[in-house]
């Protein structure tokens, strides 16, 4: 029995090649990346990737009901007298993380099931293959906690079709492995009784040439459907998603009749004011930047954030006390002032 947070071990197949597999084990926090998870993960990888008996990479999670729920946000809290320089260093490692993944250059296959959120999704969605099961919820529910949509995700939710990626980064809610699919977030959908023989497949397999290719034949013998869930009201989402600024958004919202959108009114309600603004400029400056771009920015408002108010009073209010009464400041998204938000996106903040 697995008795380590993460466990990392090498498969080798009758080709003479091998496989790098990543189980993530640490149920009582839903496999919540620590501190220790992220450098153990960031120097594995890099020596895999540049290692050419490695073919292929696959991660997966022995928690049924989580692939990951994110980053550890609960030690940061712990740790928040300690100074920011100090603190600053697990994200730096982290989007470092983040890139690796996104510039792999060999198939990087993981396997997702149940919750995957924030670090979750920095984890799996930059690599070539991942794969959902019929059961995940897939969210960026930072604004949540007075945070940001931050490990790189923000370059694809930018670039996802009828705003879909700005409505779950304001609202912080999740979606479905069918809608994942078909906005292009994860690569195919397969039943989770399937992951083991799929794993087991790709391990065996001669991956020596066309290596994507043949994991994507591999993939396609799997892939089941399931129904849609957030997609049928993409276009209603479009439309509420475009106004000009996030009091627009808001109004927009609360016209809407259909209890389907009571979820994304409670959360706009709820969620930090400035935490939305900033995530609309964001979101309106990723579309024309680079992951690396992206990822350097990044980096430069988790050293705002983690210098400011709401995101350890997010992290009190909503994973440590859990009484889901944060006291924002500013409380009021009309008190949250343009000046004030473009602060957060100046690379002279961290000084």
């Amino acid at each position: 029995m697995l008795d380590q947070d993460i466990v990392f071990s090498m498969v080798s197949d009758s080709f003479g090649k091998k496989t790098g597999l990543i189980t993530l084990n640490r149920p009582r926090y839903l496999n919540a990346l620590s501190s220790s998870m992220v450098i153990q993960l960031h120097d594995t990888l890099l020596e895999w990737r540049d290692d050419p008996s490695i073919k292929c990479v696959i991660v997966e999670s022995k928690v049924s009901k989580s692939f990951c729920a994110g980053g550890d946000v609960r030690s940061l809290y712990e740790a928040r007298e300690v100074d920011v320089e100090k603190k600053i260093k697990f994200f730096e490692i982290e989007y470092s993380l983040n890139n690796i993944i996104h510039n792999f250059g060999k198939p990087y296959i993981s396997l997702l099931n149940g919750m995957v959120m924030g670090g979750g999704a920095g984890l799996s969605l930059h690599g070539s293959h991942p794969i959902a099961s019929q059961n995940i919820y897939l969210a960026m529910p930072e604004a949540m906690i007075g945070f940001f949509p931050d490990v790189g995700v923000m370059y694809m939710l930018s670039r996802l079709p009828h705003n879909i990626g700005l409505w779950m980064s304001l609202t912080g809610l999740g979606i479905n492995s069918t809608d994942a699919s078909k906005i292009g977030l994860v690569h195919s959908v397969i039943a989770y009784s399937d992951f083991d023989i799929l794993r087991d497949e790709v391990m065996a397999s001669d991956l020596s040439a066309d290596a994507f290719v043949r994991v994507d034949d591999i993939v396609s013998k799997y892939v089941v459907s399931s129904s849609d869930g957030m997609w049928q009201y993409r276009h209603a989402i479009e439309k509420c998603f475009s106004a000009a600024d996030v009091e627009g958004v808001v109004s927009l919202v609360n016209l809407q009749q259909d209890s389907w959108w009571d979820d994304s009114k409670k959360a706009l309600q709820y969620n930090s004011p400035l935490s939305l603004k900033v995530a609309l400029q964001y979101y309106n400056l990723a579309c024309k930047l680079n992951i690396e771009e992206v990822l350097s920015l990044d980096l430069n408002l988790s050293h705002r954030f983690l210098q400011g108010h709401d995101f350890m009073e997010g992290v009190r209010a909503k994973v440590v006390d859990k009484d889901h009464r944060p006291n924002w400041q500013p409380p009021l998204l009309s008190e949250v002032t343009n000046n004030l938000v473009d602060g957060y996106f100046l690379l002279s903040s961290r000084t």
